[in-house]
């Protein structure tokens, strides 16, 4: 941070921040040196010595530029790893050890970001406050003598978020560049305030801060107007590490919108696409984390876990004609069907579910491997009536009980059960099942690999480095045809 005036983040009801020396603050300086005088003369000197660049800094802490409440010095340790500050707190301008310690928080929390390159925060509290005591995990104390006690608070995050995201920004800048983009920068939420910020502000302004500084004080940097001959794109960088890339298509009649988000820290990501074909919208989403994946399209649900290499896909048709099909498969690491659960509901006029047909098949089960029974809108179960499916597709149940449970079996047994419930609802005047022409199980396995596809087919067009890596090992951990390369282009 360079040594200047700076409003302190987190502000609310009043604002605090810390300044500068000079001949305006004399009468600060003057009730400074009553409860502190080698801090005051620190305050005082250390703007005559030190110029602009420099680590070494005293400031006075202002609340709102009208009234001083302490100061603070700022140094680095000999091997300039860690950040050494001295506070010392006029305790007289706060009605609480309650507002002493938020503002003590406020320094802290806003020093780790104007020196996001400094590992570690060693605190020399001169007010008799044990910051160990309001938060242990946070500070840790240690004791050198009776007249001196530091507090030491980790800088980690900000020491790897900040230039990681700084280095995207430039790697993503030289990408569009490269692509001859152009796009208006404009600026978020942010926590500038005129009487401390205003060199900060007029730098913000003719594009001279950089961008460490830039994101000490503003929340969110957005590009916008990132256009080409068929979409316009957008995105967000945060200080918190979440950026956020939208991209919408010119065309409204066939064409592809986007959005992905993700942490520069890690190597997740969430997206969510809608695609417009023949008038028909298709939705997908994909969320990737360090446990699971999480894929949705339409009203398919499939969720991959990490640790287990298990998938459950679950589906829900549209309702037609009061009935409906719910889904739930479970898959090993193998790839081999375990479990299928299938239920067939009938509805009210209003959409809620009857009752429903529970088909359950699980081969790897000793007892009840198959069954099928009527389950009424209040929970009863009516008796299994499998052997009917036995008497009539005595080769299909015969395969499917003894475990080779494939995707075509489930179609076949899915298309043939539906008459025999149908036969079943006209014997106890229950509500029959809309037959099924598609292959449904066929379609929810196949759409886990319309989505990689998906992710295959526009990784080209992103201009964001670490949002492509986290895209490239996506493909490469779930996706059997890894060898497809795009080349980069905007479409």
């Amino acid at each position: 941070m360079k040594y200047r005036n700076i409003s302190l983040n987190g502000n609310k009801y009043y604002y605090y921040g810390l300044a500068k020396y000079n001949d305006e603050y004399k009468k600060f300086l003057e009730k400074l040196r009553i409860i502190n005088e080698d801090m005051a003369d620190s305050v005082e000197h250390c703007p005559k010595i030190y110029s602009e660049s420099s680590e070494h800094q005293s400031y006075l802490i202002l609340q709102s530029n009208y009234r001083c409440v302490g100061a603070i010095n700022i140094e680095t340790s000999t091997d300039e790893r860690n950040l050494e500050v001295e506070i010392q707190l006029n305790e007289k301008c706060f009605n609480s050890q309650e507002k002493i310690i938020e503002l003590i928080e406020q320094l802290i929390e806003s020093l780790k970001l104007y020196f996001f390159d400094k590992e570690k925060i060693e605190i020399n509290l001169i007010n008799n406050i044990d910051l160990s005591k309001i938060n242990p995990y946070k500070y840790h104390k240690r004791v050198y003598d009776e007249n001196l006690t530091t507090y030491t608070c980790t800088n980690k995050k900000n020491n790897l978020l900040i230039p990681k995201l700084v280095e995207e920004i430039i790697s993503t800048e030289k990408n569009l560049t490269d692509w001859g983009q152009s796009w208006r920068q404009i600026y978020g939420k942010h926590e500038l305030y005129y009487d401390f910020d205003l060199e900060l502000m007029n730098e913000i302004k003719n594009g001279t801060v950089t961008l460490p500084e830039l994101f000490s004080k503003v929340e969110t940097m957005i590009w916008t107007n990132i256009n080409s001959g068929k979409s316009s794109r957008s995105i967000s960088f945060s200080k918190n590490g979440i950026i956020d890339f939208t991209k919408n298509s010119h065309d409204l009649k066939n064409g592809v919108d986007y959005e992905f988000s993700y942490n520069i820290l890690n190597n997740n990501f969430n997206m969510k696409s809608k695609s417009r074909k023949n008038s028909k919208k298709e939705l997908l989403e994909i969320n990737e984390d360090s446990f699971f994946t999480n894929i949705k399209i339409n009203q398919i649900n499939i969720l991959h876990s990490k640790e287990t290499k298990r998938k459950r896909i679950n589906y829900t048709s549209p309702i037609i004609h009061n009935s409906s099909i719910a889904v739930e498969l479970l898959i090993n690491e193998e790839n081999e069907i375990e479990r299928c659960y299938v239920d067939f509901r009938t509805h009210k006029n209003n959409g809620k579910i009857n009752g429903l047909y529970a088909l359950r098949i699980a081969p790897e089960r000793y007892f009840d491997k198959f069954s099928m029974r009527f389950i009424s809108r209040k929970g009863y179960r009516y008796s299994d009536f499998s052997e009917e499916i036995l008497k009539n597709e005595e080769e299909l149940f015969s395969a499917i009980i003894d475990g080779n449970l494939t995707v075509e079996l489930i179609d076949e047994l899915i298309r043939k059960v539906i008459p025999i419930i149908n036969k079943k609802s006209i014997i106890y005047n229950k509500q029959p099942i809309s037959p099924i022409n598609e292959k449904l199980i066929s379609n929810l396995i196949g759409s886990e690999t319309k989505a990689f596809n998906f992710v295959k087919q526009i990784k080209g067009e992103i201009p964001l480095p670490h949002l492509q890596e986290n895209l490239e090992e996506f493909i490469s951990e779930h996706d059997n045809n890894k060898n497809d390369s795009k080349k980069r282009i905007l479409k």
